[in-house]
């Protein structure tokens, strides 16, 4: 016989309303313990029932707000700059405010695809120059040979 989790919880709770177990034997029964099962008795009269809920945090205290992002996209887009440079200009034309570290403005401008991100340039190299060869690290040349 298969059962899912919330038809366990469910009958968990069924057999503890019936009042022949104490939440003792019935959370040794069912191998949880017994804060579990008093959690699972406070959800039966909740709308979400005995579905397992999310783990996320219902807040981020320490995110950035939302004027403050719109202050970061709009200077951007006004001006172009990188994050250093308009984390200075913020700075100076709004001084009362807290603004975050650079990382967080490129963070920012990134999650909002206003970077652009540059290639590697390949190292330009004399046309006239022969190439090096080493046979060992560290290996010192001589002007002359």
């Amino acid at each position: 016989m298969e059962t899912n989790l919330t038809d366990e919880r469910a009958r968990f709770v069924r057999d503890f309303e019936s009042g022949h177990w104490s939440m003792t034997e019935l959370c040794e029964r069912y191998g949880v313990s017994r804060p579990t099962g008093y959690k699972w008795m406070a959800r039966r009269k909740g709308g979400a029932g005995f579905a397992d809920r999310s783990h996320a945090p219902h807040q981020c205290p320490h995110r950035t707000s939302a004027d403050v992002e719109a202050l970061i996209v709009a200077a951007r887009q006004e001006y172009g700059w990188g994050a250093k440079k308009l984390r200075q200009v913020l700075r100076t034309r709004y001084p009362a405010r807290l603004w975050p570290a650079r990382s967080t403005f490129k963070e920012i401008l990134d999650r909002h695809a206003l970077l652009h991100k540059n290639r590697r340039r390949r190292t330009w190299t004399h046309p006239g120059a022969t190439p090096l060869h080493t046979e060992r690290p560290n290996q010192r040349f001589n002007s002359a040979s």
